[in-house]
């Protein structure tokens, strides 16, 4: 979900859900890309911005993750619809 967020322009909801997944080895493996996403996130956001999102994505459990995710879906929409 980060990597469309991005493209939509919701950099920071996609640096939080690309900190949440970040330490996933799986994730890292299945998706390369996110990796290069981070570096355009970090590229537009400032390497301490893009730090601390992530970092507050890290720090959530999976289920409010999920949460989070719902909510920048939601907003992703509303925004695509104005």
């Amino acid at each position: 979900l980060a990597l469309p967020l991005e493209r939509l322009g919701h950099t920071e909801a996609a640096a939080v859900l690309a900190g949440g997944v970040a330490t996933d080895l799986a994730t890292q493996a299945v998706w390369p890309a996110l990796a290069e996403s981070g570096e355009r996130l970090r590229e537009a956001l400032g390497t301490h911005a893009y730090d601390q999102l992530a970092a507050r994505g890290a720090a959530m459990s999976y289920g409010d993750l999920v949460r989070y995710a719902f909510d920048a879906i939601e907003q992703a929409r509303a925004s695509l619809t104005d």
